[in-house]
């Protein structure tokens, strides 16, 4: 593996995302970099080679069009961003896990944090740690943030946040 592949398969393994991911997994004629099944995602990194002609950018779209075609979602993130900025590219792929991972649970769901009320039990971190909400508060700045008291701590939530009731 390149070095950016290492940085993000430390990341990746033994779970930490709450899901298992697989490097170097074949998908039909193809090798994943990184392959959730449970999350039915591929995560790409890619060097430089992927984007010097336009050949090796065609050969890409063919692969994501297999992947995809196979209900697959492909995140391509460059060498380059994963060096410059990890963090970012880490959080991409864990939000991409917590929404495909939603989709597998009816119990679970997206909802507007206006929609939220105490006795609610929310998904916290990457493991989806169930909480439940004990109160609620909007900021008197902004509608758009919700101070969200929870068991054993508090949580802001901007826009969205998943919910069972």
């Amino acid at each position: 593996m390149s070095p950016p592949e290492v940085a993000v398969w430390c990341a990746l393994r033994g779970g930490r995302t709450g899901v298992k991911f697989r490097r170097q997994h074949p998908v039909g004629p193809y090798i994943a970099d990184f392959y959730c099944h449970e999350c039915g995602l591929v995560v790409e990194v890619d060097g430089a080679q992927h984007f010097e002609t336009e050949k090796a950018e065609a050969h890409d779209r063919a692969r994501d069009a297999f992947m995809e075609n196979m209900g697959l979602t492909v995140l391509r993130f460059s060498a380059h961003d994963v060096g410059a900025n990890l963090t970012g590219v880490l959080d991409s792929i864990y939000q991409r896990t917590r929404e495909r991972a939603l989709e597998t649970d009816p119990e679970k769901q997206w909802r507007l944090a206006e929609f939220l009320y105490p006795g609610d039990i929310v998904f916290a971190g990457i493991e989806f740690r169930p909480i439940r909400i004990v109160d609620i508060t909007v900021g008197q700045n902004t509608g758009e943030l919700h101070c969200i008291h929870v068991e054993e701590t508090d949580s802001c939530v901007t826009d969205l946040c998943v919910v069972r009731n």
